[in-house]
């Protein structure tokens, strides 16, 4: 803050910004404070009467969950290996929320899909679309997600290896999920809206936890588990072909 002098009836404001890029911040964790002081100077520019103050400006940026935001620009999409394609310019980890979505209102508009070939980890993973393009999620190796998956709009997951969900996994609105491998869900989760939910006769679901509620139609035509512990619910959807092992709870209310 700049206070006039007593009497000074001149009128104006000063503008001071200050941004940095995300990648510079990588250091900050959750709860992690960043400090950083500067002496600004204020100078009127008035030749005939030049005056001038120093102010002290305090910055302080706090850490807060870490996040991953898909840009990859090039045609056909990009490896998840490929720190590039990044917004912070590395590869996301495990303790990262990992955001791939198009919205052409904030100029985020990558190519897919999002291809993993090699052994991939996340925090969480969510998936969602206000563009023309969907976005697409391609597994051809593993990925770990310890907490939620969840795509709306019309996202698309195609899954040729592992993937891994620790906590609930959210198929809703339009969103696609095709599996030619093995999907484990570890806190359950939700079939609903539109979803067009198909397990191939090669794919395996795995409820090894929580309850996955199912509101519709599953094209199944390879294999779903209930673990011991766990509950698949048929809430107003139907599993149509394939094998389903009950080794857990069956609801059907």
């Amino acid at each position: 803050l700049v206070t006039p002098d007593p009497g000074n009836t001149n009128t104006g404001s000063v503008t001071w910004t200050y941004s940095i890029a995300n990648n510079a911040l990588n250091l900050l964790g959750a709860g992690d404070t960043l400090t950083l002081s500067y002496l600004v100077r204020v100078d009127n520019n008035y030749t005939p009467f030049d005056q001038s103050t120093t102010v002290p400006i305090t910055i302080t940026i706090s850490g807060g969950p870490a996040s991953e935001t898909w840009i990859a620009a090039s045609p056909g999409g990009g490896l998840w290996s490929d720190a590039a394609n990044w917004e912070t310019g590395r590869v996301p980890a495990a303790s990262d929320d990992v955001i791939i979505t198009s919205d052409q209102s904030i100029g985020v508009t990558p190519a897919y899909p999002v291809t993993i070939n090699a052994p991939a980890l996340a925090k969480s993973v969510t998936m969602s679309d206000l563009s023309a393009t969907p976005p697409e999620l391609d597994n051809d190796s593993t990925l770990t997600i310890s907490s939620a998956l969840t795509l709306s709009a019309d996202s698309i997951v195609h899954n040729f290896g592992t993937i891994s969900v620790g906590g609930a996994a959210e198929f809703t609105q339009q969103s696609t999920l095709v599996n030619f491998g093995t999907l484990v869900l570890g806190h359950g989760g939700d079939f609903n809206g539109e979803s067009s939910i198909t397990n191939t006769g090669y794919g395996t679901i795995e409820i090894s936890g929580g309850t996955l509620n199912v509101l519709v139609d599953v094209n199944n035509q390879g294999r779903i588990t209930v673990d011991a512990g766990a509950t698949l619910a048929l809430a107003g959807g139907a599993i149509d072909g394939g094998t389903v092992t009950i080794q857990g709870t069956l609801d059907l209310a």
